[in-house]
C-alpha cells in the first residue's frame, strides 16, 4: 500500500486534475534514492491515465518531443528524469507555451531553473505510525517499527527492504525476492568487483541516477556498499 505522503499525494492529484483540464502541469518530484519519487510519480500516472490523458513511456526529451507532435491534439502524461540531457529544455518551452499535459520530472535537487511555473515536490520520511501500517501489510505485527525506522531513515525503499529481512530472519543468501533492475546491478559487481558509478551504469545500461535509486534495496540488505567517498560500489556477498 502507499503509505504517508499525504501532502505531496495531494499536490500531485490537483496538478493531474489540471492537465484534464488541458492545462499545463510540470511538477519536479525530488529527493535522494528510495525516498518514494517513483511511488508518488506512478500513483499520478494512473490518476492521469483515467482521467484520459494519453501515457508517454519514452524518456528521452527529444523522443518525447516526437511524440507529443505526432499526437498532436492529445494531452500527455510522462515521467521524465534530470539526468537526461534537454530535460529542463523542453520542459521550458512546455511552461512558456502552456502546453497541456502532465509532466512530472524526477530528480535527486529542486530545480529553481524552472521558476515558480513548476511544483516542487519532495516526498518526507515515513513515519513509525507509516511503518507500522507497511509491517501489519506484510506480516510483521511483532516487528519494532521505530527500530526499522531509525536504521532506514525512513526512506520507503530501504523500509520494505529491511521489513522483508526481518520477517526472513537474516540478510538473503538468494536474490531472487530483488527487483530484475537491481539483481542484475549486484551480478555484474560480483562478476567484476569494485566499479565507478558511471562504469556500472554502462554496464546495466541505465542512468547513474537510476543506478543509484535500485541499489537503495540492495544497500538495505547489506548485499553492497559504496566506496572511494561515494563514487565506485562493490559486492559484499
Amino acid at each position: 500500500p502507499v503509505v504517508g505522503m499525504h501532502e505531496q499525494r495531494e499536490e500531485l492529484r490537483r496538478a493531474v486534475v489540471g492537465a484534464a483540464d488541458r492545462e499545463c502541469r510540470v511538477v519536479v518530484v525530488y529527493g535522494p534514492a528510495g525516498s518514494g519519487r517513483h511511488t508518488l510519480t506512478d500513483e499520478a500516472r494512473q490518476a492521469a491515465i483515467r482521467e484520459g490523458l494519453r501515457n508517454i513511456d519514452e524518456k528521452h526529451p527529444q523522443r518525447v518531443a516526437a511524440d507529443m507532435k505526432l499526437h498532436k491534439g492529445t494531452v500527455p502524461v510522462v515521467v521524465l528524469s534530470d539526468a537526461d540531457d534537454g530535460v529542463i529544455p523542453l520542459c521550458t518551452v512546455l511552461l512558456e507555451k502552456r502546453v497541456p499535459g502532465l509532466f512530472m520530472v524526477i530528480s535527486h535537487t529542486p530545480l529553481p531553473s524552472l521558476g515558480s511555473r513548476a511544483v516542487h515536490v519532495t516526498p518526507p520520511p515515513l513515519t513509525r505510525e507509516d511503518i507500522e501500517v507497511l509491517c501489519h501489510f506484510h506480516g510483521g505485527e511483532d516487528l519494532d517499527a521505530e527500530a526499522i525506522r531509525a536504521t532506514t531513515l525512513g526512506l520507503p525503499a530501504p523500509v520494505v527492504a529491511r521489513i522483508d529481512s526481518l520477517l526472513r530472519g537474516t540478510l538473503p543468501t538468494h536474490t531472487q525476492h530483488l527487483p530484475e533492475a537491481s539483481r542484475l546491478i549486484l551480478q555484474q559487481l560480483r562478476d567484476r568487483g569494485e566499479l565507478q558509478l558511471p562504469d556500472l551504469a554502462r554496464a546495466v545500461d541505465l542512468s547513474e541516477h537510476a543506478v543509484l535509486d535500485w541499489c537503495e534495496v540492495l544497500f538495505a540488505e547489506g548485499l553492497v556498499e559504496d566506496t572511494q567517498n561515494g563514487t565506485a560500489l562493490r559486492a559484499l556477498s
